[in-house]
């Protein structure tokens, strides 16, 4: 799923993708 979210992308791409879907289920 997280990977999806970074769209595929490289290692790099993952963690801000991470932080945004925790960042969203917070609001």
């Amino acid at each position: 799923m997280h990977v999806v979210l970074a769209g595929g992308g490289t290692a790099g791409h993952i963690e801000p993708a991470l932080a945004l879907a925790d960042a969203l289920r917070r609001q």
